[in-house]
């Protein structure tokens, strides 16, 4: 005898995704956990920071109603962050900050002269460095902006910025120059 046997298939969620909270709300790209609080996150697809997709091997679902991504993705910028499922997108109300440093001037000083560097995610830093030797001074005067005293002790190299949610370094280094505008580098640098 021949028996007609009725399947439905249900998806794992039919509502969208909502994005409730995103903590914390600043990191910079490569560093520290990002987790993402809402519903309707089961058969996640891709979690976005602006543009930039989040690798999926960095992205982990607790559950239906949290997500953890390990890192901020490259090429993310300050922006809202979605999370994309079969049913659709959510998005968070709040924007997301990448905390970077995008410029500085002047590109070369001498120690006790002011810098002042340009990015994002600086509010509440609490240490600015150039090669690894804080800063004497500084003042954020902005999110965006922040002026320092170069210390008596520093070598040529990168720029850092620090807060609580992270790190942000600069792509190019710092110059420090002698008070005869030589170089000062790292004495076991070649070239």
């Amino acid at each position: 005898s021949i028996h007609n046997v009725t399947a439905t298939f249900k998806p794992s969620s039919t509502a969208k995704p909502t994005v409730d909270s995103v903590s914390p709300l600043r990191r910079p790209v490569g560093a520290g956990s990002v987790t993402i609080t809402g519903a309707h996150f089961t058969g996640l697809t891709a979690v976005r920071f602006g543009r930039a997709q989040a690798p999926a091997g960095s992205v982990d679902l607790v559950s239906d109603s949290e997500v953890e991504v390990s890192s901020v993705p490259a090429g993310a910028t300050s922006a809202k962050v979605t999370v994309v499922t079969a049913a659709g997108s959510g998005t968070s109300a709040s924007t997301f900050t990448v905390q970077a440093i995008t410029s500085f001037t002047p590109a070369t000083g001498k120690p006790g002269s002011t810098i002042t560097i340009t990015g994002s995610g600086f509010t509440g830093a609490t240490a600015v460095a150039i090669d690894g030797t804080n800063t004497t001074t500084y003042t954020v005067t902005s999110d965006t902006k922040i002026t320092a005293t170069i210390a008596n002790t520093t070598q040529s190299g990168p720029i850092t910025v620090t807060t609580t949610d992270g790190t942000a370094t600069s792509s190019k280094p710092f110059t420090v120059t002698g008070t005869n505008g030589t170089h000062i580098g790292n004495p076991f640098e070649i070239g």
